[in-house]
Parts: structure tokens; C-alpha cells; sequence
């Protein structure tokens, strides 16, 4: 049983990774302990993570013997049941368009590689264990064009194209592709696209088809880690990352140069962060290893803070505070003239911020003082909670 007395996380969350920790191994967890948790609790968590179809197949055994829990959560209950479904559901049909996307693409001789979740997915013990949000799928960018006119002929809305690292493809009821050009954008810094620059050089042809491509491990693992790494540096990331890491460490444990793996996430800073990571995630999850659960060092206690009230994409707060620090360039109190050059970032960012997400404006820079105005009003109607979010969050440094 978890220990509640490490800092900062209650009782709830810890019952929450408790049961995260049943789910990845498939075992179910007893009604005697499910009784000690609040389930209502356990469930916000779950769905913060998305991780309530992982942690709803540790109850359901339980669930079934008991009816008192039916009695005491009917809606509740009947609700994470339906979403555990629809994840499944969503899952396959995301597979399934996958597919046919590659079907095409093997067609007309692009070449591709999918990438994050739909690997990750597979790894778990379970389908529709590990829940899917999207399709991620790095392509020749020089087909762009052709992979729109592809999407939209097959009902998709183009959200968004030309723009930042991918193009956004939308339908419903579930479909989201983001097609990648390139694997980072520019904004997370110039080492994280150098390495990446020449990707394809990195990877391997898959045996099963003419097109497809994957990583070797190891760098699926550098991949999967350098994408956490940036998230972390940006809003935070969440547990899911926590029991991604996990699943990958147990998947290839045989066939990982964890030297190697070292040497290349320091090119981005993060090798630290990996080995903390990849250390938590063992301690908490291995369950072999349940006694190590209330022997975590100073820095898995702050990054297991952090994961746990980040949530699965981070928080506004938290991208704040990262960004505070950054421009806190002596490392001490968050001074209100930090604050203003925070404001003054967010309101004129400089012209790589134009370069990769509005590169008419970069190209005829004469637009500049119309998109500046015109960007303003559109964040105050369409992203008005967010700015709320963010102002109160600057004020509560």
C-alpha cells in the first residue's frame, strides 16, 4: 500500500497512483482497499491524466462483486464505465484512419513514420489501455500540399497548415491528425532542431511496406523523452509521461544503451530529467519494488509535484512560472521588472514568433502593426479564460 506522507500529495492522489500502478500490471485491486478511497476524487484525477480507462480496468473487478459501490456512485460510475468504452472506440478508429492515410501515402510513394501515442499505445497490456488524443505522423514535407487536399477530400477541416511544426487536420466524431514537417518546431531552441534536422538520416525502413519508416529504440526513446523534456520546460507535463517512460523502460529494458541515451538527451539539457524520470517511475510503478515508494530524492519529489498537478498538456500557471524564471536571470525573487518584460514578450514576441506561426507577417513585415492589433482582439474573444489565467497567475508571483 502507498505511503501518504510524502510532501505535498495527499491521500487521494496517492490512491490514485495506486490504482495506476494495479492497471499497468492488470491486476484488480480489492474491494477492501477501494473502500478507503473516494472514488469521486480518484476519478477527477484520472480524467486529468487521461488515464481513467487504465485505472477504470483496476476497479471494475471489484466493482462487480461489490454493488455497494453502485449504490454509493451510480452516475459516476456508469459515466467512467462509458468513457473507459468510447476510448477503446476512439482508438480504433483512430487506427483504422491511420491506416488508410498510409494506404495512400504508400500509394503515391510519400514516405512517413508514425509517431508518440501510436507507438506508445501498443506497448501497454491492454488496447485502449493507454488513451489516444490524436495521430501523430511525421511525413515528407514536401508532399504538404497533397496530404491536405488528401484530408479535406475525406471530410477533414483543416485546422491549421504551413504554420509551426505540423498541420492540424480535424473530423469528426473523434479524428485529429497532426501531420509533422518537422519534429520541433524552432521555438524550443536551436540544438533541439540541429539534432533533429536531418531526421530521416535516423531512421529505419520498415520491413512490411515500401514507405514506412521507425525508430531504433534507443531513439524512440530520445524522441519520446526530448518531447517530454520540452513540454516540461514549457507548461509541465503529467503522469501519463510518468507511465509512458515506465512502459518503455519495461518494453526495452534488453535493448537499451542507457549511455548512449545519456549522451544524446544532453545535447538538449535533458539527461537529468530522464534519469530522474525513468528513477520515479520504477519506484512508483514496478511492483516488485512497492517498499521504494517512500524513498524518493529531493529531485523526484519536485518532478513528481510537478507531473501530478500539471496535468496530461500542463497549465497556463505553470508555463508562467518556467517563463518568469528564464527571464529571472540571477535566479532569485520574481521582481515586478521581470513581470513587465514577461508582458512585454507576450504582447510584441519578437520575430521568430513570426517566422514559424505567422510567416506572411515575417515575410511583409509593412502587416505588422495590423496583425499585432489584430491579434490582440482576437485573443481577447476567443482565448479570454486563458489570458484571465495567465494575468492572475503573473500577479500571484
Amino acid at each position: 500500500m502507498i505511503q501518504y506522507n510524502i510532501r505535498t500529495l495527499g491521500k487521494n492522489e496517492w490512491d490514485f497512483l495506486e490504482l495506476v500502478t494495479f492497471g499497468l500490471h492488470m491486476k484488480a485491486v480489492s474491494t477492501e482497499r477501494l473502500h478507503q478511497m473516494n472514488l469521486q476524487a480518484v476519478r477527477k484525477w484520472s480524467k486529468y491524466h487521461m488515464l481513467g480507462a487504465l485505472v477504470y480496468d483496476a476497479i471494475e473487478p471489484a466493482l462487480k462483486v461489490d454493488q455497494t459501490f453502485a449504490e454509493a456512485y451510480p452516475q459516476l460510475l456508469t459515466a467512467w464505465r462509458e468513457k473507459r468504452d468510447k476510448a477503446l472506440r476512439k482508438n480504433m478508429l483512430l487506427d483504422a484512419a491511420r491506416k488508410q492515410l498510409f494506404r495512400y501515402m504508400e500509394a503515391e510513394g510519400i514516405w512517413y513514420m508514425p509517431l508518440k501515442g501510436s507507438i506508445i499505445k501498443d506497448l501497454y497490456k491492454k488496447p485502449g489501455m493507454r488513451e489516444m488524443s490524436d495521430n501523430d505522423i511525421l511525413f515528407d514535407p514536401a508532399y504538404s500540399r497533397k496530404i491536405r487536399f488528401y484530408m479535406e477530400e475525406h471530410g477533414y477541416q483543416t485546422e491549421s497548415y504551413g504554420v509551426g511544426a505540423h498541420d492540424t487536420y480535424l473530423k469528426e466524431p473523434v479524428y485529429n491528425f497532426e501531420m509533422h514537417r518537422v519534429l520541433f518546431s524552432e521555438k524550443p531552441g536551436a540544438e533541439w532542431n540541429q539534432y533533429y534536422q536531418d531526421v530521416k538520416d535516423r531512421l529505419i525502413k520498415d520491413g512490411s511496406n515500401s514507405f514506412g519508416y521507425h525508430f531504433e529504440e534507443n531513439d524512440l526513446y530520445i524522441y519520446v523523452i526530448a518531447h517530454a523534456y520540452k513540454h516540461h520546460k514549457g507548461s509541465g507535463t503529467g503522469i501519463r509521461t510518468l507511465t509512458d517512460c515506465y512502459i518503455l523502460n519495461e518494453a526495452y529494458v534488453d535493448h537499451f544503451d542507457y549511455e548512449y541515451i545519456g549522451q544524446e538527451l544532453a545535447v538538449f539539457g535533458a539527461s537529468e530529467f530522464e534519469q530522474t524520470l525513468r528513477s520515479l517511475a520504477h519506484k512508483i510503478f514496478a511492483s516488485e519494488d512497492m517498499g521504494q515508494k517512500n524513498r524518493f530524492t529531493e529531485q523526484e519529489r519536485e518532478l513528481l509535484t510537478e507531473l501530478m498537478y500539471s496535468g496530461t498538456y500542463g497549465t497556463v500557471a505553470g508555463m508562467v512560472e518556467r517563463s518568469l524564471k528564464e527571464l529571472q536571470a540571477d535566479g532569485g525573487t520574481i521582481t515586478t521588472g521581470t513581470k513587465w518584460r514577461y508582458m512585454w514578450r507576450r504582447l510584441f514576441p519578437d520575430m521568430g514568433f513570426y517566422k514559424e506561426y505567422v510567416p506572411v507577417v515575417y515575410h511583409h513585415k509593412i502587416l505588422l502593426p495590423f496583425y499585432t492589433v489584430f491579434r490582440w482582439g482576437r485573443g481577447l474573444i476567443k482565448n479570454r479564460k486563458k489570458i484571465t489565467e495567465e494575468i492572475k497567475a503573473i500577479r500571484k508571483k
